[in-house]
């Protein structure tokens, strides 16, 4: 079984990765960064990929990753989550206002600025499920390499810049809650027995993020019905950050020089516009919400579930309600995607 794992994949190449990631982390840490083993793995190794080092990790030490942060995610959920979901309709709206403005403004944007055609420019305006947009981009839907490196720069620059301007801002609690005890060990494996299953089981049938989705659903159900007490070890924890930071800066191995020199600006400016418009939405909706701005920008942002909700947890917000919401935005971004690029063609052939 062990050889079935590693077949394809070089070890030490695989071990030099999360050992960057690890000393990344380390450095970030020492800096005050917030999230440190996220953001530093993501810089030293995004840097190395770029160089066109070989960082890529194989897919099944991804989704043991993804499976630790769905746990994280799940375990940390707040004691008052239940009491506070009266309120999530207003914030669930906003996550769909806020979608529709984004993608349709930065596509108008890619269009007449950046000069894409439109099918391309509303690729790289989708702010999530990068799978599935890189596979339609690679497939021959738009022009593949352009959405190929502005995706890879948006969720680079997003990831990087939201910690550091929550920090910026003073959206950042001066003091992370980390009060409760650690989960003891037949809980942890029984949890990540059923947290794996379940991961696989919505991989089935096409769910999206289902490594990350499925584990959390566990853990929040099991939490909130009192099964268990207690978070995941942080020596766990840590490991699936690691990995996690490992896994997005391995990205920018799509991304030549010439590509960058060509596109960084764009995917600079749809970040900016994106965090923007997260942030209006955000502090409009914290004038009818009763939590803390910072926990609604990061529900709302455009980023990763996995990265996303492991800077909430490292800014010791609600992790229940960040992953709530960033799960409707991929499900909401899991009808859009494939309907964007038919529609587009549909009113094409119209003013033809």
């Amino acid at each position: 079984m062990i050889q079935t794992l590693l077949q394809g994949t070089d070890a030490r190449k695989v071990a030099l990765t999360l050992f960057l990631s690890v000393c990344g982390g380390l450095i970030a840490l020492w800096l005050g960064v917030p999230a440190p083993l996220l953001i530093g793995g993501i810089v030293i190794v995004g840097a190395a990929s770029f160089l066109k080092f070989d960082t890529r990790l194989p897919g099944w030490l991804v989704n043991v990753a993804f499976v630790i942060v769905g746990l994280l995610l799940g375990s940390n959920v707040s004691e008052d989550t239940l009491s506070l979901v009266g309120q999530w309709p207003f914030s669930m709206l906003g996550v769909a206002a806020g979608l529709l403005v984004m993608v349709g403004f930065t596509t108008f944007l890619m269009m007449r600025v950046f000069r894409l055609d439109a099918t391309t420019a509303y690729l790289c305006s989708v702010p999530g499920h990068l799978s599935m947009v890189m596979s339609m981009a690679i497939s021959g839907i738009g022009d593949g390499k352009r959405v190929v490196t502005i995706q890879s720069v948006r969720i680079l620059f997003l990831t990087l810049l939201v910690p550091l301007l929550a920090m910026a801002l003073g959206l950042v609690p001066e003091h992370v809650a980390n009060m409760r005890a650690e989960m003891d060990l037949v809980t942890l494996v029984v949890l990540t027995i059923a947290a794996a299953l379940s991961g696989l089981l919505l991989a089935r049938v096409n769910a999206p993020a289902p490594m990350v989705i499925g584990p959390m659903l566990v853990s929040v159900a099991g939490k909130l019905a009192g099964l268990y007490h207690g978070v995941l070890p942080s020596g766990i924890a840590a490991i699936g950050l690691i990995i996690i930071g490992a896994q997005i800066g391995g990205r920018m191995s799509r991304v030549t020089l010439e590509d960058l020199k060509r596109d960084l600006v764009a995917g600079l400016v749809m970040t900016l516009i994106m965090i923007g418009i997260t942030a209006l939405i955000a502090i409009g909706l914290g004038l009818v919400m009763d939590m803390p701005l910072g926990q609604i920008w990061l529900g709302l942002a455009p980023g990763g579930l996995d990265a996303i909700g492991a800077l909430g947890l490292a800014l010791g917000y609600d992790t229940a309600f960040i992953a709530a919401h960033q799960t409707w935005r991929l499900i909401i971004l899991g009808i859009a995607i494939p309907l964007g690029p038919i529609l587009i063609q549909r009113s094409q052939r119209g003013n033809a």
